[in-house]
């Protein structure tokens, strides 16, 4: 799961570092550098992927819009790539399990 994949975040403001020069090489090198964690935790899920971002942000006192990563977009997602509620997950999952508990209940009865 990859949390709060928001542009400003992943990548890192870019101008946060007082007398640093931005030059486009420094700010390319950045980049790279971010793209590659970026890329390092893709390819650690091993079976399913959750990217989440946030619509506003607290910075200091204050919410801030939020935008999705630029990396996001470079994910290259098409609309073949499931996007599944996790409450309906967790609803099949719930009644999966109650209907599980029932079964076993009914069982234990039926042995006694």
């Amino acid at each position: 799961m990859l949390v709060g994949v928001t542009e400003g975040m992943l990548p890192f403001r870019l101008d946060d570092e007082p007398g640093d020069e931005h030059t486009n090489d420094n700010i390319a090198v950045r980049l790279q550098e971010e793209r590659r964690l970026m890329y390092v935790g893709i390819t650690r899920a091993q079976r399913t992927l959750a990217v989440s971002w946030t619509r506003k942000r607290k910075k200091g006192r204050e919410m801030i819009a939020a935008m999705p990563s630029r990396f996001i977009a470079e994910m290259d997602l098409n609309k073949d790539t499931v996007k599944e509620d996790p409450r309906e997950k967790l609803k099949a999952l719930r009644a999966e399990f109650a209907q599980r508990a029932s079964a076993a209940s009914a069982e234990s009865a039926a042995n006694k």
